[in-house]
């Protein structure tokens, strides 16, 4: 048996698809030559009229019957000779699945086309022979469309369609009690009704089911119609259909409502929302698997056990409302289905950040959420940044352009991990490492006007700190100030962490930090001040914890540079009245911290 099949265009007629199927009848017709040499020379000859009936006592009557003798109705039968030329002659099956040929004596076979297959009977010899029959073994198929109440609903219109997607030329309407009772051929089938202005396909389904139902939705716009089901796959009937107005669940092991599974349980969520026209993150969390389709586009397909993941993608939207669906199965331990989505933030005013936040350690992909935000400034601790963000193993971009005045800057980071300073697109600090809490400081002179600031940040797990800040950096102090630049390293490299000016030195910080985020160990100062004196000989006195070095007007009269308790150098210098350039650098490898200096 040969097999052709045409597959029904969304929107198309069953008028137009009958004239279709007419047409590429005799198309089809012409590829019979392996029935006989003169079959396609024939078919060039086919007459669409029929040629007119005959009676029963003049005819050969053909019988077309399904596998319980029942007759099938208004379906084409075509004449053929034993070679397999076609002799221009058809007929269409009565009521009872009978039609009757007038032809010459000689050897027949008849062909019938059901459901986009053809079907041949046996040959036979007219006029000894005067009957004929066609069988189909065609299986029974009951749809019953409901509303969310299990109200049947009338009028609706289903077509069949094969496991490929290929339409079987069926379409029936729904009667008072919801039901499109078909006959079938094949294997598999699946059907798709149209409701008000949406289609609700199936799966795939075995014919030997026998029957299926569809609910349709009768949600509100902005609710979701829920189906939750018994099993993993979205199958069989639902064990539970309501309207839901958002996807916010954290069932932990418990079952979503009575009657469903706590665990081997699925839901489909179909929703219309209103939306304004623009580019839309929507953002998913779940445990276990999860699909998310908008406007029938597939955004996220991560359909597999896992603990709960947020999964996020952009979508543009132009239509004023989205057909919103989420697919979820759970197959043990916690259950957990959420659903959020919000405009894309793609710009921020001056004096404020574009922050895209990341749900990896590389800033890859899409970003689970953006933001506006003011200043970098957050200690998450072990948590997570919220909207869907990661507690671990994420990452961030900070983006913005700020006013700044014609001036030297100090830019301050501290992160746990890893961090890199952008200004202007140039790099200032690059620390892209696993690190606890640092602070690294760089200076930058910036004409006045707006400047580009970017930060990237990552991180890997733990606690969490990312901080970004500056201010004017302080390059001079008046006369008897000292200018305290402080160093996050031992050897006063680099920009300070900070820089401010200071009446004098005399710092007991015990095992702490000097603030300002500079560490609490491995740290360095230089103190450098212009001073007056009266004249004569001077003392001073330094003592420190650990190593120190003592300028007079470039002169290094005390030079303790090593690591050390808190010990006392005396240097006497005879000055002469005015003033004097006084520099005393420090640094502190670990323990207790100690800085002091003084004369007289």
């Amino acid at each position: 048996m040969s097999q052709f099949k045409l597959k029904l265009e969304q929107g198309q007629s069953m008028v137009e698809y009958a004239l279709l199927l007419m047409l590429v009848s005799g198309t089809l017709f012409l590829s019979t030559s392996l029935l006989g040499g003169g079959v396609a020379d024939n078919l060039s000859r086919v007459d669409f009229d029929g040629g007119g009936g005959s009676s029963a006592e003049e005819a050969l009557t053909v019988w077309l019957l399904d596998q319980n003798d029942a007759g099938v109705a208004s379906i084409r039968i075509f004449a053929y000779t034993e070679s397999g030329q076609y002799t221009d002659i058809y007929r269409d099956t009565n009521g009872q699945g009978r039609t009757d040929f007038e032809l010459e004596p000689g050897n027949y076979q008849f062909l019938a086309q059901y459901q986009g297959a053809w079907f041949w009977s046996e040959l036979v010899k007219w006029p000894s022979q005067d009957e004929a029959t066609i069988l189909i073994e065609r299986q029974a198929f009951t749809v019953t469309t409901i509303d969310l109440s299990g109200n049947p609903i009338r009028g609706v219109p289903v077509s069949a369609y094969d496991e490929n997607g290929d339409y079987l030329g069926v379409t029936l309407i729904t009667n008072v009690r919801g039901e499109a009772n078909f006959n079938l051929i094949g294997e598999n089938v699946q059907f798709r009704a149209d409701y008000e202005t949406e289609s609700y396909p199936t799966q795939i389904l075995p014919l030997a089911q026998a029957n299926t139902t569809i609910t349709l939705n009768s949600c509100q716009d902005g609710q979701f119609m829920a189906e939750y089901f018994n099993n993993r796959n979205l199958s069989d009937d639902p064990a539970l259909i309501r309207c839901e107005t958002a996807i916010q669940y954290d069932w932990g092991t418990a079952a979503p409502a009575d009657g469903v599974n706590s665990n081997n349980f699925s839901v489909r969520w179909t929703g219309f929302v209103p939306l304004d026209n623009g580019t839309y993150a929507f953002t998913t969390t779940a445990d276990d698997g999860v699909r998310v389709k908008v406007n029938d586009e597939m955004l996220i397909d991560a359909w597999r056990n896992q603990t709960a993941t947020t999964y996020s993608a952009r979508k543009e939207i132009d239509t004023g409302v989205a057909k919103v669906e989420m697919f979820y199965f759970e197959n043990g331990g916690q259950a957990v289905a959420k659903l959020d989505w919000a405009p894309v933030v793609t710009s921020c005013p001056v004096g404020q950040y574009l922050a895209d936040y990341f749900n990896n350690r590389d800033l890859s992909g899409t970003p689970v959420h953006s933001q506006c935000e003011n200043q970098i400034d957050y200690s998450w601790g072990r948590g997570s940044p919220g909207n869907g963000v990661n507690s671990n193993n994420f990452s961030v971009r900070w983006r913005g352009e700020f006013n700044f005045d014609d001036n030297v800057y100090g830019f301050t980071t501290t992160a746990d991990d890893g961090v890199r300073v952008w200004v202007d697109g140039e790099p200032i600090v690059d620390a892209w490492v696993p690190q606890v809490a640092t602070t690294y400081g760089a200076r930058k002179a910036l004409s006045a006007g707006t400047h580009v600031v970017q930060m990237e940040y990552y991180e890997r797990g733990g606690d969490t700190r990312a901080y970004l800040d500056w201010d004017t950096v302080v390059v001079s102090c008046p006369t008897g100030q000292f200018l305290a630049e402080y160093f996050n390293n031992l050897d006063l490299s680099g920009d300070p962490v900070f820089s401010r000016c200071e009446s004098q030195i005399s710092y007991d910080w015990q095992n702490g930090s000097p603030g300002f985020g500079v560490g609490a160990n491995n740290f360095s100062i230089r103190w450098s001040g212009t001073f007056n004196f009266t004249g004569g000989d001077v003392t001073f006195t330094t003592r420190t914890d650990d190593g120190v070095q003592l300028y007079i007007d470039q002169a290094l009269v005390i030079n303790k540079w090593r690591n050390q308790a808190a010990t006392t150098y005396q240097a006497v210098q005879s000055l002469s009245p005015g003033p004097h350039d006084i520099v005393m650098t420090y640094y502190e490898r670990g323990g207790r911290a100690v800085a002091e200096l003084d004369w007289e």
